[in-house]
């Protein structure tokens, strides 16, 4: 990260050997990393669930998370910083316990919203009029054909409750003119 390399010339540090500072990456590339790698320390919220889901041992510098999900599996623990050597060293020999498995992050959310929003919507249903298409909105036919409800009446529905479009009524004195008012 930029600003982590700042720190580290700013304090007068040296990059530990084995360590690489990497320009900012993009999200593909930056989870590609991650699934390579043998443990993460952070304090990202987001690399906290990412590390959780690639069953990743992560490290959190902070003294809190708003993931509070990852704790509770064991997929994160929150470190300070004097603590990160033998977090790190747990890891490499094998000691960091296996994460359990965490509720609803088994890729199945856009089915169980879709399976909600179903039985949600089946539970409002109401019958459909007859010349409506299962919506609130009349059915509109192709140009040049009839409508369900004119094949059904062989009257257009606008004429069947008495109205018909000013144009086609004549006013007092004859058809309406182009303007909208009767021939004197």
């Amino acid at each position: 990260h930029p600003r982590s390399a700042a720190r580290l010339r700013e304090a007068g540090l040296a990059v530990p050997p084995g360590v690489k500072l990497l320009p900012p990456l993009g999200y593909l590339d930056f989870i590609g990393l991650l699934a390579r790698a043998r443990l993460v320390a952070t304090d990202s919220g987001g690399v906290q669930e990412e590390a959780a889901l690639l069953d990743l041992p992560c490290m959190t510098l902070r003294p809190s998370t708003e993931r509070p999900v990852t704790l509770d599996s064991g997929a994160n623990r929150l470190v300070r910083p004097h603590e990160l050597a033998e977090c790190v060293r747990e890891v490499l020999d094998g000691a960091w316990p296996p994460a359990l498995p965490i509720p609803l992050w088994d890729g199945r959310a856009g089915a169980r919203m879709a399976e909600h929003l179903s039985e949600f919507l089946a539970a409002r249903a109401q019958p459909v009029a007859p010349g409506f298409a299962g919506s609130a909105l009349p059915t509109v036919p192709p140009p040049g054909r009839a409508s369900p409800a004119t094949r059904q009446t062989g009257a257009p529905p606008a004429t069947r409750a008495g109205f018909a479009p000013p144009e086609a009524k004549p006013g007092p004195g004859g058809p309406p003119s182009r303007q909208g008012r009767s021939a004197a």
